[in-house]
């Protein structure tokens, strides 16, 4: 045995994330097994170079050394998430797991869509006497969203009614707050109910309503699906579906676990979606959910300014690291004097390319096509206490790695790169909560153009010094011309 577990995802679904990674590393604990998480920030509007350069973080972990993996399926929105993880675990003969998606010969959890919005539509229609309903459409063609839908026009349709209208929009909060005052402003009138197909698009319609002046649930009932934190922590709380995420990450632990002991057997298990009444849509909530809402409430400003310090640190670096001359002035000039990111934790490291701030922009990309063997570790925050560069065995992904007897850490892995310029990684040691809370996004992002532009500047130094040298010196014999007596020699 390893001891040690692999999963891969997309960082952006960082609430399921959470649920997943809590729940693997709570039966990980009893265990003592290592997590180790590989989060890559692939998305449809981004460049295929830049999401080539981020599923590759998926190619660093070798097989073999795990003892099993969990693909969190649903969040690959890029072709090359899913080429660069089952394939090499098929290969090595290394049991794995799918969540929510499905995959040839590979075993499956997973919860279904359509039973939890046939409770909501007959709770409306029973309980609230809707007549007109409204459907807000994700994306197009997502297999997901048409089954949500399907269920809303079966219990319409065994009640003798139709869709009032549909609205289209993608999933996201923007977009559905766009489509909404689209709607308000085209003079239509309002429906007894908006039926949603997430609780993002919810929030965006609820957002958008009040802007308005309306009122949910006073003057328009709304649901939502996925029971997200957003939708639970806000006025009013997002009635909606849930699909029991909250204890996916126990039950793929204990799956994988089995799947390990049975490497032949095969198996797909479906959960039960379930609709959780809530005040948008003028039911009472529970006791707990109140306080929890109450509690989320009262860190709001605590957590806004947790994440502002990630951008404040960056600024704070980017002069002093504008004037870097080596790789070393990173941790010289960078990083000795200043503070860290607190969600960062007491353990962490970025780790480099160690030819990254060498080699031209015309051999790098060539060069360099996925993580080298040797590599360099940039800068490392070890028990609250700076270390500065220093080579690094990449085999080992997280520097001076080793397995404890009885104990469960849990690693966080993040690629960094700009377009097709392999940069290296984040790898970060129990402290998952910027994975959680999409702030490792933005920190990966910042990341990213800081040391790009820290290199632009060590390679444009370096030529300047080049361009000297030659207008300085005589090309045959290397001593001063006029040019360099001039600038040198003459002052004395």
């Amino acid at each position: 045995m390893n001891n040690r577990i692999a999963v891969f995802t997309n960082g952006f679904s960082n609430e399921f994330i959470e649920y997943v990674v809590s729940g693997l590393h709570k039966k990980a604990k009893i265990d003592g097994i290592d997590i180790f998480v590989f989060a890559s920030y692939c998305n449809l509007i981004t460049p295929e170079l830049q999401n080539v350069g981020q599923a590759n973080l998926f190619m660093l972990p070798e097989p073999k050394d795990f003892d099993g993996a969990i693909m969190i399926t649903n969040t690959f929105n890029f072709h090359g998430e899913r080429e660069n993880t089952f394939e090499r675990f098929k290969q090595a003969g290394v049991p794995m797991l799918t969540l929510e998606v499905e995959e040839p010969e590979v075993s499956c959890i997973k919860s279904e869509n359509y039973y939890g919005v046939r409770e909501l539509a007959v709770h409306l229609i029973e309980q609230h006497k809707v007549k007109k309903v409204i459907y807000v459409n994700g994306v197009k063609d997502n297999p997901e969203n048409i089954i949500r839908r399907k269920a809303l026009l079966d219990v319409l349709s065994e009640h003798d009614m139709e869709l009032y209208d549909e609205i289209y929009s993608d999933f996201s909060f923007y977009d559905a707050f766009n489509k909404m005052k689209e709607y308000i402003d085209s003079g239509k009138e309002l429906p007894d109910a908006f039926v949603c197909g997430n609780d993002f698009m919810a929030l965006g319609l609820s957002s958008a309503l009040h802007s308005y002046g309306y009122s949910v649930p006073e003057d328009v009932l709304l649901t939502g699906f996925d029971m997200s934190n957003n939708g639970q922590n806000t006025f009013p709380i997002m009635a909606t579906v849930s699909r029991g995420w909250d204890r996916f990450g126990e039950i793929a632990y204990d799956k994988l676990m089995y799947q390990i002991e049975h490497p032949e057997e095969r198996f797909t298990e479906v959960y039960d979606s379930f609709f959780v009444p809530a005040e948008s849509c003028g039911c009472s909530v529970s006791e707990t959910a109140d306080k929890n809402r109450y509690n989320k409430i009262k860190k709001v400003y605590f957590d806004n300014i947790k994440k502002d310090i990630i951008d404040l640190s960056f600024q704070r670096l980017q002069i002093p690291l504008s004037l870097s001359t080596s790789k070393e002035d990173f941790y010289e000039i960078g990083m000795k004097e200043r503070g860290d990111i607190p969600m960062l934790g007491p353990n962490y490291c970025i780790c480099t390319e160690s030819e990254f701030f060498d080699l031209s922009d015309d051999e790098y990309p060539e060069h360099i096509k996925g993580y080298s063997k040797d590599m360099d570790i940039l800068y490392e925050f070890k028990d609250n206490q700076k270390k500065s560069l220093r080579p690094f065995d990449s085999r080992e992904l997280y520097p001076g790695y080793k397995h404890e007897d009885g104990k469960s850490d849990l690693y966080i892995f993040a690629a960094l790169n700009h377009m097709n310029y392999i940069i290296g990684y984040i790898a970060i040691k129990n402290s998952p909560e910027m994975l959680f809370n999409a702030s490792l996004y933005k920190y990966v992002l910042s990341m990213n153009a800081l040391l790009f532009s820290m290199r632009s500047h060590i390679l444009s130094e370096r030529t300047n010094r080049e361009l000297r040298h030659v207008y300085m010196t005589d090309a045959l014999t290397g001593i001063y011309n006029r040019a360099g007596c001039e600038n040198v020699l003459y002052e004395y």
